[in-house]
């Protein structure tokens, strides 16, 4: 023995222990976020305030029906209601199934004269099944959903296979594998 206490394991918390815990933290973390917050605006030029998109991962949900959509809605109007009520939208469907013009075109439609934004998911094929590897041309062709969005499109989201450990060099090495544009 070297003279140190010895070890006591710390007793397993439950999920929602841990989360209570996590609470508490975030809540200490956002009060020391705050200060700093008030004693930066102080100092730091005027500035506009960030635009908040409020929105959902998607709008197309069955349980939504007799609730945020009324009961007669057909679907084919959900989308135009959503926008009624939201600014911005995730495109979550696009991971699973590359979404053709048309059905890229019928997003736009509903919003053309509105402020709304479309965050866009980027396909498995890019992320998951080819791992990056040799989808320059993938990415171009993902990409023109931004042009077909115009002023709606508001970013591609890249959805990492939960296999992806982070390092600086390998999140470079993506980045460069995408296109510049």
């Amino acid at each position: 023995m070297d003279g140190s206490p010895p070890d006591k394991a710390k007793p397993k918390q439950t999920p929602t222990e841990r989360r209570a815990r996590q609470r508490a933290a975030n809540t200490g973390r956002a009060e020391k976020m705050h200060i700093a917050r008030i004693a930066d605006t102080a100092a730091l030029p005027s500035a506009e305030p960030p635009r908040l998109n409020i929105g959902c991962s998607g709008w197309f949900y069955w349980d939504w029906k007799g609730g945020f959509y009324p009961t007669q809605m057909p679907t084919n109007q959900w989308f135009a209601h959503y926008a009624d009520h939201f600014d911005t939208v995730e495109i979550n469907a696009s991971f699973y199934s590359w979404p053709t013009v048309a059905a890229v075109r019928k997003w736009a439609e509903p919003v053309r004269d509105r402020d709304f934004r479309f965050t866009v998911k980027v396909s498995e094929l890019i992320t998951h099944v080819r791992r990056f590897d040799d989808v320059r041309e993938l990415i171009l062709d993902f990409g023109y959903i931004a042009d077909l969005l115009g002023p709606h499109m508001g970013c591609f989201l890249f959805q990492l296979p939960a296999s992806f450990t982070y390092s600086p060099q390998r999140l470079d090495a993506i980045v460069r594998r995408c296109p510049a544009t």
